[in-house]
């Protein structure tokens, strides 16, 4: 089996021509997609806009892979049977811990490797990056010992950050940071989507971009390269 395509999308709808754009890749009739919404805690509202559009613009037979529950079965099933996995947007730490708790990280990783294609918006793609940054409440800037890295699903071995760009991709640097003070030794490619952008990932694992550019960082041995 071929690694299934990606698409990780800053910021927008099911009815944008990001989301055409994925399903025209795709290419099934009547395809299955696996709604992951816990970035927002499994809103029905949420996911009834974007299965209603997807079924009628693509016919796609959507279901909802709850995780703001304790038995991750139907969860799992669903994203084994799914053509496409969506990742919804909302809070990045709660999509990564729910799961993580779930056990649903591995299964994603193992049916995107066994074909299925992914599609995450804003938190939902930067989830899909191998770790993302969490601030002390009272955070006020510059180095802070509890600012701290937690692990995120990894589909990807490249960090991502979305609709950051009028703060200059602050995160994204702070995440590199943070990373640098963990291992000194580490090479970490990093991507800030801009409002309008969107990264398209081959089977081979090679980046296309749409829309407007990503801004690109680098850590390589704790520096951060623009």
């Amino acid at each position: 089996m071929t690694m299934g395509p990606a698409l990780l999308i800053a910021h927008g709808g099911p009815g944008d021509a990001f989301h055409d754009r994925a399903f025209e890749q795709l290419g099934k009739r009547a395809p299955r997609v696996a709604y992951v919404g816990a970035a927002n805690r499994d809103q029905a509202a949420w996911y009834l806009r974007v299965s209603d559009t997807l079924r009628t613009r693509h016919g796609a037979r959507v279901e909802l892979a709850r995780t703001m529950v304790d038995n991750p079965a139907p969860a799992r099933g669903a994203l084994e049977d799914a053509d496409l996995i969506y990742l919804a947007g909302g809070d990045v730490q709660l999509l990564a811990t729910r799961m993580r708790v779930l056990g649903l990280d591995a299964v994603l990783r193992s049916c995107h490797a066994a074909g299925a294609m992914l599609l995450g918006i804003s938190a939902g793609a930067v989830a899909l990056g191998p770790s993302w940054i969490a601030f002390p409440d009272d955070y006020a800037g510059g180095e802070d010992d509890r600012v701290r890295r937690f692990p995120c699903v990894g589909a990807f071995p490249f960090a991502i950050d979305c609709h950051d760009e009028d703060g200059d991709w602050e995160e994204l640097r702070a995440l590199l940071a943070r990373w640098a003070l963990d291992d000194p030794k580490a090479a970490v490619e990093a991507y800030g989507i801009p409002h309008g952008g969107a990264l398209e990932v081959d089977a081979r694992g090679k980046l296309n971009v749409l829309g407007t550019p990503p801004k690109r960082l680098r850590l390589d041995h704790g520096q951060i390269l623009e």
